[in-house]
């Protein structure tokens, strides 16, 4: 299961007890956030660092202390989500069990943050090569982890029609007309791997 959420909150104005690199946690994470917001907004190509640390409320130095550039800040966004991948423990037992149960903690996430998962299944097929590669890689990292549950090949093509499913059950979640996403990503999990569950 999932055992970390990356922070997004707002640091306190006064006076407070989290140490250095805690608080350069919560910076960093909330110019993700506000990374995926401008980019829902406005586009990839048309954000820029201003548009990032205004929503932020973070300074410029603050940014280039955590980024080198606008694109490491979106490319950041992946490497948070491999960690998550990472925290996921398949377990044992019935791989129907454990598959609805890896869902259900990913569904969550989701649904925690909605600009970040907006960025992550529609924006990033138009943020250039860099953008998209990385997105495949990490796509390629998650079918990994759902063939390590099913007992399958990590690349099998099955697993990757799958999560390519899954993409647009949660763009049409993201987008308005699939209201209960939850539902119809484990129906459409046991239709494919588990036909005779029900």
């Amino acid at each position: 299961m999932v055992t970390q959420v990356p922070t997004y909150f707002t640091l306190p104005r006064h006076r407070h007890a989290l140490g250095r690199d805690q608080v350069k946690s919560v910076q960093r994470a909330r110019v993700l956030r506000a990374a995926a917001e401008a980019v829902v907004d406005r586009g990839y190509g048309k954000v820029t660092i201003g548009d990032i640390i205004r929503r932020a409320q973070v300074s410029t130095k603050t940014f280039y202390e955590l980024f080198d550039d606008k694109e490491s800040a979106f490319l950041a966004v992946y490497d948070d989500l491999d960690d998550l991948i990472d925290q996921v423990d398949v377990g044992t037992g019935d791989p129907r069990e454990r598959l609805h149960k890896t869902l259900t903690a990913a569904l969550g996430l989701l649904d925690a943050e909605p600009h970040l998962t907006r960025m992550l299944a529609i924006d990033a097929m138009g943020g250039g090569p860099s953008i998209l590669a990385r997105r495949n890689q990490a796509l390629r990292k998650l079918a990994a982890l759902v063939a390590a549950v099913l007992g399958r090949a990590p690349d099998d093509m099955l697993i990757m029609a799958y999560l390519g499913g899954m993409a647009e059950l949660v763009v049409q979640h993201v987008t308005g007309p699939l209201p209960d996403l939850a539902a119809e990503v484990h129906r459409f999990t046991d239709a494919l791997f588990f036909p005779t569950s029900g």
